[in-house]
Protein backbone atom coordinates (compact mmCIF):
# COMPACT_ATOMS: atom_id res chain seq x y z
CA UNK A 1 0.00 0.00 0.00
CA UNK A 2 1.73 3.28 -1.05
CA UNK A 3 0.38 6.27 1.49
CA UNK A 4 3.23 8.47 0.10
CA UNK A 5 1.43 9.66 -3.10
CA UNK A 6 -1.92 7.01 -3.19
CA UNK A 7 -2.61 8.79 -6.36
CA UNK A 8 0.17 8.68 -8.21
CA UNK A 9 3.01 11.19 -8.73
CA UNK A 10 2.02 14.42 -9.60
CA UNK A 11 -0.63 16.85 -8.91
CA UNK A 12 -2.32 15.89 -12.19
CA UNK A 13 -3.16 12.19 -11.20
CA UNK A 14 -5.44 14.03 -8.16
CA UNK A 15 -7.97 15.50 -10.73
CA UNK A 16 -9.93 12.47 -11.28
CA UNK A 17 -9.76 11.01 -8.11
CA UNK A 18 -13.32 9.57 -7.50
CA UNK A 19 -12.71 7.46 -10.49
CA UNK A 20 -10.05 5.84 -8.36
CA UNK A 21 -12.48 4.23 -5.38
CA UNK A 22 -15.30 1.24 -5.79
CA UNK A 23 -18.50 2.01 -3.11
CA UNK A 24 -20.50 -0.83 -2.05
CA UNK A 25 -23.68 0.72 -1.31
CA UNK A 26 -25.48 -3.12 0.42
CA UNK A 27 -21.85 -3.32 2.34
CA UNK A 28 -21.75 -0.01 3.18
CA UNK A 29 -17.88 0.18 1.94
CA UNK A 30 -15.58 2.05 -0.01
CA UNK A 31 -12.25 0.90 -1.35
CA UNK A 32 -9.59 2.91 -3.07
CA UNK A 33 -8.41 0.26 -5.92
CA UNK A 34 -4.79 1.15 -6.16
CA UNK A 35 -3.97 0.93 -2.50
CA UNK A 36 -6.42 -1.76 -1.17
CA UNK A 37 -7.30 1.19 1.60
CA UNK A 38 -10.80 0.51 2.82
CA UNK A 39 -13.31 2.22 4.72
CA UNK A 40 -16.23 0.19 5.90
CA UNK A 41 -19.52 2.34 7.35
CA UNK A 42 -22.04 1.93 9.78
CA UNK A 43 -25.53 3.82 10.46
CA UNK A 44 -25.94 5.93 13.01
CA UNK A 45 -29.08 5.77 14.93
CA UNK A 46 -28.96 10.13 15.61
CA UNK A 47 -28.65 9.76 11.27
CA UNK A 48 -25.71 9.15 9.07
CA UNK A 49 -22.76 7.07 9.47
CA UNK A 50 -19.70 6.55 11.54
CA UNK A 51 -16.86 4.68 9.34
CA UNK A 52 -14.40 2.60 10.44
CA UNK A 53 -10.59 1.07 8.84
CA UNK A 54 -11.22 -1.69 7.00
CA UNK A 55 -7.96 -2.74 5.79
CA UNK A 56 -4.31 -3.25 7.58
CA UNK A 57 -1.94 -0.68 7.62
CA UNK A 58 1.52 -0.73 7.06
CA UNK A 59 4.09 -0.12 9.53
CA UNK A 60 5.10 3.77 8.61
CA UNK A 61 8.70 4.53 8.25
CA UNK A 62 11.58 4.09 8.37
CA UNK A 63 12.09 7.43 8.55
CA UNK A 64 10.20 10.75 9.77
CA UNK A 65 10.05 12.04 6.73
CA UNK A 66 8.23 9.68 4.35
CA UNK A 67 6.55 8.25 8.06
CA UNK A 68 5.02 12.02 7.72
CA UNK A 69 4.57 11.34 3.76
CA UNK A 70 2.59 8.33 4.53
CA UNK A 71 0.57 10.12 7.10
CA UNK A 72 -0.72 13.10 4.98
CA UNK A 73 -1.16 10.07 2.20
CA UNK A 74 -3.46 8.20 4.62
CA UNK A 75 -5.78 11.65 5.63
CA UNK A 76 -6.08 12.34 2.16
CA UNK A 77 -7.25 8.34 1.33
CA UNK A 78 -9.67 8.79 4.36
CA UNK A 79 -10.91 12.29 3.19
CA UNK A 80 -11.66 11.24 -0.14
CA UNK A 81 -13.18 7.64 0.67
CA UNK A 82 -15.80 9.54 3.07
CA UNK A 83 -16.49 11.91 0.68
CA UNK A 84 -16.80 9.71 -2.23
CA UNK A 85 -19.00 7.30 -0.22
CA UNK A 86 -21.86 10.01 1.26
CA UNK A 87 -21.88 11.46 -2.31
CA UNK A 88 -22.77 8.02 -3.88
CA UNK A 89 -25.09 7.34 -0.89
CA UNK A 90 -26.98 10.67 -1.56
CA UNK A 91 -27.98 9.26 -5.57
CA UNK A 92 -30.74 7.14 -6.01
CA UNK A 93 -30.07 3.72 -6.19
Amino acid sequence: MNLEQPYGDGNHRRIRWRRSWDVDREALTATHRETGFALAFTPSPIGGYTARLACELPELGPDGRTALAQIDGLRQLQVDGWEIFHTVMRKPA
